[in-house]
């Protein structure tokens, strides 16, 4: 069986791609432009053509919502048909969650970081561009 990293490295096609993650506002912070992306080493999942979702409630002030934004990003369109990919994802069961999966091996850099915790939403988009 194929794990999550050799489906990654399977790439299939160039998507612009999204994903929510919560974090401190210590850690939120430290999104500076020019840092490289760091994804632990891992492939990670995302979502192609999303749009932000509060991944927390906006009234919580220890955590902020970070929208990580990545246009022209090789990856692997997850296929809902192939019973062993769903399996190794997690994600049998699914018919189009719009799911893209990208390799460890994959690059982001910020480019650029909008802060939106001033206008009383507890938010920042961080927008990353391949290396």
């Amino acid at each position: 069986m194929k794990t999550k990293e050799q489906i990654a490295n399977d790439i299939n096609a160039t998507e612009d791609i999204s994903r929510t993650i919560v974090l401190s506002a210590r850690e939120a912070d430290a999104f500076v432009e020019g840092m490289i992306y760091d994804n632990r080493g891992q492939a990670e999942s995302w979502t192609v053509d999303g749009e932000y979702n509060s991944a927390d409630d906006f009234r919580n002030t220890n955590t902020v919502d970070v929208n990580l934004v990545c246009e022209n990003v090789p990856c692997h369109l997850v296929d809902y048909e192939d019973e062993e990919e769903c399996s190794v994802l997690g994600c049998d069961g699914c018919e189009a969650e719009d799911e893209a999966i990208v390799a460890a091996s994959t690059k982001m850099i910020v480019d650029d970081v909008a802060d939106y915790r001033e206008e009383g939403l507890n938010f920042i988009v961080v927008y990353l561009k391949v290396a």
